[in-house]
């Protein structure tokens, strides 16, 4: 077992945030349904570490991560679905990506 303290949710944040990622809280439901935690999430994401933790004041169980033309941050999804694997469709077609963060979702 890994002895490491791990961090609050809202310690996680401010590390993204660190990372000039900005970051917003989410809720993941039991139908492991994603969305977001606060209303105007888009304009209220936030890297600064005194706004995420006032972002982080209500209920949430995850991070949100803005991404897009307004952060700057591009996201590929590549699935696993019908029992096709994205990564290797994507092998098959001569595309390779460029090594990255990559998650879990």
């Amino acid at each position: 077992m890994n002895n490491q303290a791990v961090g609050t949710i809202v310690d996680e944040a401010i590390n993204y945030g660190q990372r000039g990622w900005r970051v917003f809280p989410a809720v993941i439901t039991s139908q492991n349904k994603k969305f977001p935690a606060v209303k105007g999430w888009k304009e209220k994401a936030a890297c600064e570490a005194l706004k995420i933790k006032e972002l982080f004041t209500g209920k949430h169980t995850a991070i949100g991560m803005a991404t897009g033309k307004s952060s700057g941050v591009t996201v590929i999804d590549v699935d696993m679905k019908d029992g096709k694997n994205g990564f290797l469709t994507l092998e098959r077609l001569g595309i390779t990506l460029p090594p990255t963060v990559c998650t879990l979702t």
